[in-house]
């Protein structure tokens, strides 16, 4: 399958238009919300420091993630990450290595791993979204550790390289699964 940048747009505006903004304002005194209320994004990516997050998809994506794990071959499923910002050293960055409920997942973790997506490229613009195809990750996960309970959510492992010695700074503005076949 190619993805084109139409294709990025469509799942984009889909993803982002459900999307409403939780802000509000505090008065002086009042306590911070609960650790599970806190921002998630954006992810910070540094050198060397892996971080992983928790994907949870709507209660119809839910439906559509547990086909594609046993087995519906006909759907796509895609992982969005979107808003890849290079806030540091952009020249540095080698690639961004995606892994799925692989939590443990660093910079020497190979790519010939099962749970490894691919690999997010830096491109020339500032802010870049990429669509990954993670049909075959669930597809096997179907057969393999979730063939009689299918997860809720996905754990994606971010893993920041860069050329040896080279610092630097990645902010990921969002993390979705994409079930549309657009």
């Amino acid at each position: 399958m190619v993805i084109r940048p139409e294709h990025i747009a469509a799942a984009t505006m889909a993803f982002f238009a459900g999307i409403t903004c939780g802000c509000q304002s505090r008065e002086e005194g009042e306590p911070a919300p609960p650790a599970a209320e806190k921002k998630q994004y954006p992810l910070v990516l540094l050198s060397g420091q892996p971080v992983t997050v928790q994907v949870k998809p709507s209660a119809v994506d839910l439906a559509k993630l547990r086909e594609q794990i046993a087995g519906a071959p006909d759907d796509a499923a895609r992982l969005l990450v979107g808003e890849c910002i290079y806030k540091e050293n952009k020249g540095g960055v080698t690639s961004i290595r995606v892994f799925a409920e692989k939590p443990g997942a660093g910079p020497m973790t190979s790519i010939e791993d099962p749970h490894y997506i691919g690999s997010i490229v830096p491109g020339v613009e500032a802010k870049q979204s990429v669509l990954m195809n993670l049909a075959p990750f669930l597809r096997r996960q179907g057969r393999g550790e979730w063939k009689d309970h299918a997860p809720e959510s996905v754990k994606i492992t971010f893993v920041l390289m860069t050329e040896a010695g080279a610092e630097a700074h990645v902010e990921i503005g969002k993390v979705a699964m994409d079930f549309s076949r657009e």
